[in-house]
């Protein structure tokens, strides 16, 4: 072999030895956490983990993670070629941005990176006004509780509304809102099924969601409460009647009153020992209408009460807010002041209408028709009740000349 041959050999043998292992190898290692472009909260501390299976050369690697506002971390690991991966984790992350994954070669040379974002935002105020307001009767007076708020970035921004036992009676997605701008949302009082909420305290507050990011706002109080309901003209007339002489004359008695608000509304009748004999539940009646109930005299069992004074109120429940009227008297007679009888013999003593068995009040000569029938009064027979007719009959109540009255 020519000596110029080997010299060649032997340089090119003591360049190879002398170019690192780094260098020489097109290695390339692999970032396999976090995973490329993926997104995490403020306080990510990884781990990042590096497989370095491609990588052939040895020596001190440097892993580093940099970011917004001069975040940067590093570590340096000896790979020796025994471990092929490894994980650290870094300094938690700050704020939100990109961040990105570098791993070098101990020849500085990159042979792996990856990047990573990070997604924050914070409610930074909240508030509502007017702390307590009255959306039951929707009068035009605090009828709506705004909630007001902001958020640090652009977010999807949902408002739930909270009872006393933290149970969400309403939720509402506002969509896509802007950063460091006053929102509004108006609670009506409703829950979710379209309802008004019963009177009591409630909490609203927003949940806002950047990214992977979410934060909540502080909860704000608000009562939701119900008008007082006031009762009004109450009345009963006439004060004295005949209940146990159906005679078409003060048969019964007319309790009225008016309340200022829509209210579930109940009469109670008492005797004269403040024991009650009647509780008669009239149900849902609006505001600010005349209500009438009709006593016939009967208890709760439908029995005839004794003659003697009674009084009588009405109790108005109007949600949580309760109200009862004062007592108004009224006084059950044993028969008609202006004397005679209903029911006997036809004759018509007093004040009733001569030849008509049971008793017609005589009203001046005004005229009686049947009750049920087509006649135009004023005054009517007691349903169901067939008169004997003696006389001349000068209300034309038997008009088959047979002697009776209202037959059916």
């Amino acid at each position: 072999m020519d000596l110029w041959r080997v010299c060649a050999v032997c340089v090119v043998a003591v360049i190879a030895a002398a170019i690192p292992a780094s260098a020489a190898a097109a290695d390339t290692g692999v970032v396999t956490g976090p995973e490329d472009q993926s997104a995490h909260r403020v306080g990510y501390t990884g781990p990042v983990s590096v497989d370095f299976t491609g990588i052939a050369a040895t020596g001190a690697y440097t892993v580093s993670v940099t970011g917004p506002d001069a975040y940067a971390w590093q570590t340096t690991w000896n790979f020796d070629g025994s471990l092929r991966t490894n994980s650290w984790a870094f300094d938690p992350v700050p704020a939100r941005g990109t961040y990105a994954i570098e791993v070098l070669a101990p020849d500085s040379t990159p042979v792996g990176a990856a990047t990573f974002r990070v997604d924050d935002v914070q409610v930074t105020a909240s508030s509502v006004s007017s702390e307590t307001f009255f959306p039951l009767e929707r009068d035009g007076h605090k009828d709506f509780a705004h909630f007001s708020f902001r958020t640090d970035a652009r977010a999807r921004d949902v408002v739930q509304v909270t009872n006393h036992r933290g149970r969400v009676i309403r939720r509402v997605a506002l969509g896509s809102l802007g950063a460091n701008r006053a929102h509004e949302w108006k609670w009506d009082g409703r829950n979710k099924s379209g309802r008004k909420a019963p009177p009591g305290a409630y909490a609203i507050r927003v949940e806002a969601t950047h990214g992977v990011a979410r934060a909540r706002g502080v909860a704000q109080t608000v009562r939701l409460v119900a008008l007082p309901v006031r009762i009004t003209r109450r009345s009963v007339a006439p004060t004295t009647f005949t209940p146990r002489v159906v005679d078409g004359d003060r048969d019964t008695t007319t309790f009225a009153f008016r309340t200022n608000l829509r209210a579930v509304d109940t009469v109670q009748v008492v005797n004269k020992h403040g024991r009650r004999v009647r509780t008669v539940h009239l149900g849902t009646l609006s505001g600010h209408r005349t209500h009438t109930w009709v006593w016939n005299g009967r208890d709760g069992r439908g029995l005839l009460v004794r003659p003697g004074r009674f009084r009588l109120r009405v109790v108005a429940l109007h949600f949580d807010r309760r109200a009862q009227s004062s007592w108004v008297t009224a006084t059950v007679l044993s028969a008609p002041s202006g004397g005679g009888g209903g029911g006997g013999g036809g004759g018509g003593g007093g004040n009733c209408t001569p030849g008509y068995s049971p008793c017609l009040v005589n009203h001046g000569g005004a005229d009686y028709d049947c009750a049920g029938g087509g006649g135009n009064g004023p005054f009517y027979t007691v349903p169901g009740v067939v008169y004997r007719v003696t006389g001349s009959d000068p209300y034309g109540l038997d008009g088959d000349d047979d002697g009776f009255g209202c037959e059916q």
